[in-house]
């Protein structure tokens, strides 16, 4: 998996990955600089896709990869007697 962290060299690139792969977090962080509450994100690391089914394959435990938000989540079972999934 590819990461990219922000710093002075790649600030530009930064904020277009990040724009790209998480738009709504790239508007709060605008925000909360623009409100002077961060000075930045100096040190911020962003994972970067595709993931490939090698990568899917790699997973220790039975877990999906959620394309709407870029994690893993691992289902989880009822606890109800008798129910179904």
């Amino acid at each position: 998996m590819k990461k990219i962290v922000c710093g002075p060299e790649n600030v530009k690139a930064f904020n277009g990955q990040m724009k790209e792969l998480v738009p709504e977090f790239h508007a709060l962080a605008k925000q909360l600089h623009a409100a002077g509450l961060i000075n930045g994100l100096r040190g911020a690391t962003l994972e970067l896709p595709p993931f490939t089914e090698q990568t899917i394959a790699e997973q220790p435990k039975a877990a999906q990869y959620c394309k709407e938000c870029g994690h893993w989540h691992i289902p989880l079972e009822c606890t109800k007697q008798g129910a179904t999934a």
